[in-house]
């Protein structure tokens, strides 16, 4: 068979090395090796490639390798550097260039030599499970080896050609690569499920799934969140001490002996202290150990001083314009969060009945207000201003009357009771 050799680049994240923004690229270059006729990729079976590198100071050396699939990584590291002065002008610009001379034919007859072709395997979560039972994950792996083509298989189930598995449920799934030769690695990967932070909210659901999101104002108003700060991924026997090994799906390196941290999953439940950081994602807290679970961890070390901030969006009457304002309530030891917003909503109402009796469906605007609810998290991530995640928005309106309702009254102070559906 008659070859042809490529020079393959595959950049990785650049180096950024001053304020102006001057940078080192640095990539991965392969040799591939195609099939002269059909441009198709090939197996090179030990072929002869030689190619040269010219490095930034224009000096080239001349250098072969054997081939024995369909590609072999040749150089890792720096191919190039650009330097900018403070005005974003090229001051110097240099790369690092590979070319192929020849390409030698291929033996037939030699088999693969008996040790693994550098097969490497890592797996990017694209997407999580975005809630229970959705089964809409999205998993990508990036594998290399000597011994082209690469198989990719999920769960010893499915194999595939393509490296992008989706439809995929929450959890741990194993994924496995095979190479030509026949080498394969093996990796665990968790898939986290989106939970929503808010848990409940004063609407009341009626038969024939009528929502009522009418409240009176003068009765608790309450959104109820629950913290969720990282997902846990797996729980295990610590064999020095029989405690428990909690994998999280997060750098816990920064973690403290002695710290208390919440845990809630399926077998366990509560604060713990932690005995030991195991690794950078698994630690070691003071229970015995009883069987794996998952959930999630709630670790203040990680994120300090956390609270909720639930953004109120109304029209306001005096000034006739849109206007928001934002309330900050914190959670209690499990991380639960009850805001109330009956005292501002209060301030929406007007003691002034202008009711129109003549006009049906009319809603008088005085005793009465309609507004939305947006809500993020927060905490103390060591800058000025703190870390606010993106707010969340809820779709529906939500509307409050200048009325009280008795305590032990049906649907507390929801009027459902008197919205006609």
């Amino acid at each position: 068979m008659s070859l042809t050799a490529n020079i393959e680049i595959v950049y990785q994240p650049a180096t950024v090395t001053d304020i102006n923004g001057s940078f080192i690229n640095n990539a991965q270059v392969y040799i591939a090796i195609y099939d002269a006729i059909t441009a198709l990729p090939a197996n090179g079976n030990n072929c002869l490639v030689i190619y040269t590198v010219t490095d930034e100071n224009n000096n080239t050396s001349t250098n072969t390798i054997n081939i024995p699939g369909m590609r072999s990584l040749i150089y890792t590291g720096e191919v190039g550097r650009t330097v900018f002065n403070s005005k974003r002008n090229v001051l110097t610009s240099s790369n690092k260039t590979f070319k192929i001379l020849s390409v030698g034919r291929g033996d037939d007859s030699v088999s693969l030599p008996q040790i693994p072709g550098n097969l490497t395997l890592q797996i990017k979560v694209d997407s999580p499970e975005s809630a229970p039972n959705a089964a809409n994950g999205q998993i990508t792996i990036t594998a290399t080896s000597n011994y082209l083509p690469i198989a990719y298989q999920l769960d010893g189930l499915i194999t595939a050609a393509s490296p992008t598995f989706s439809g995929l449920s929450g959890g741990n799934h194993t994924v496995t690569v095979i190479d030509a030769a026949d080498y394969s690695l093996s990796q665990t990967i968790y898939i986290p499920t989106v939970t929503s932070t808010l848990v409940s909210d004063p609407s009341v659901t009626l038969p024939g799934n009528h929502i009522s999101r009418w409240n009176a104002a003068f009765n608790p108003v309450v959104f109820t969140y629950q913290r969720k700060d990282f997902s846990v991924t797996g729980m295990s026997l610590n064999t020095f001490d029989g405690k428990t090994r909690v994998s999280v799906n997060t750098d816990v390196s920064a973690v403290l002996k002695d710290d208390y941290v919440y845990l809630q999953t399926d077998m366990l439940t509560g604060s713990f202290k932690v005995l030991s950081v195991y690794d950078n994602f698994t630690l070691v807290i003071d229970e015995p150990f009883s069987q794996t679970g998952q959930g999630f961890i709630n670790i203040n070390r990680l994120r300090p001083y956390y609270k909720m901030l639930t953004r109120i969006s109304f029209f306001d009457k005096i000034t006739g314009k849109f206007s928001a304002i934002t309330a900050n309530h914190r959670p209690n030891n499990t991380g639960l969060t009850r805001a109330d917003i009956s005292n501002f909503l209060q301030s929406l109402l007007r003691t002034t009945d202008t009711y129109d009796y003549t006009s049906t469906s009319y809603r008088d605007d005085n005793l009465s207000a309609s507004y939305q609810i947006a809500y993020a998290q927060h905490w103390d991530d060591g800058t000025d201003q703190g870390y606010t995640a993106d707010f969340v928005t809820i779709d529906k309106p939500y509307y409050v009357v200048y009325a009280a309702k008795q305590l032990g009254e049906a649907y507390g102070g929801n009027m459902a009771a008197y919205v006609p559906f």
